[in-house]
């Protein structure tokens, strides 16, 4: 997450079970900034950062099991965080407070539990890079949804964007997903059925259509 302090009733009200993650983009975006004004000193941490990345970049390119991720990012990156925090620390404490860098500073260390919680959990990525490009999409429509016309319609155009944005999660082509369905929604499919044209369900019939062998007619 980016540290937005709108989500902390999320992790901190009484019965919360949902355990906050941090995101190393965002922790890295501060620095960057400190380095663009002119202090060079943040170029310890970026590089640092930056060495993280490589891990998981190495990591998803020998397409290593979740024991093995865990067990580089515990002896590889954990020293390397280790390094940052005794840094970010130092650095913070001698920094004026206003300045770039402390902010930057700052921000690290009031996110350091869930900047770290990726080395408890294999599946845990370094960043949240895929919900924020999600939602950037929202963002840039958000003035188009203005005209939808009516609160049914705009219900009606969240359906369909919902049902293309999971079609690219998915890896389906939206055009072919929705052309397919609409057909046999016309035909009069099941109700009971419906779940069965959810673009994830929807995608494995067909591979399993397509891998299925053919059955060729009988000859006499």
């Amino acid at each position: 997450m980016d540290g937005y302090k709108g989500y902390d009733k999320l992790f901190t009200r009484e019965g919360a079970t949902a355990v906050e993650v941090g995101c190393w983009s965002h922790a890295r975006r501060y620095f960057v900034e400190a380095l663009e004004a002119g202090d060079t000193r943040a170029a310890l941490p970026l590089s640092l950062i930056g060495q993280l990345f490589e891990v998981e970049r190495e990591a998803s390119a020998s397409q290593v099991d979740d024991a093995e991720r865990l067990r580089r990012r515990d002896t590889l990156s954990r020293p390397i965080t280790e390094q940052l925090g005794r840094w970010v620390a130092d650095t913070y404490n001698a920094e004026p407070p206003k300045s770039r860098l402390a902010r930057a500073c700052r921000y690290a260390l009031n996110q350091w539990t869930a900047l770290l919680r990726f080395l408890e959990e294999a599946r845990l990525p370094l960043h949240n890079n895929a919900s924020e490009l999600r939602l950037r999409e929202i963002a840039v429509g958000r003035k188009n949804y203005l005209f939808a016309g009516s609160d049914a319609g705009a219900e009606r155009a969240a359906c369909v964007y919902t049902l293309v944005a999971t079609c690219v999660l998915a890896g389906v082509d939206p055009q072919a997903y929705l052309t397919d369905v609409l057909e046999k929604l016309s035909r009069g499919w099941p109700r009971r059925r419906l779940e069965e044209l959810l673009p994830p369900m929807w995608k494995a019939s067909r591979e399993a259509a397509a891998q299925a062998p053919s059955v060729s007619p009988a000859t006499t």
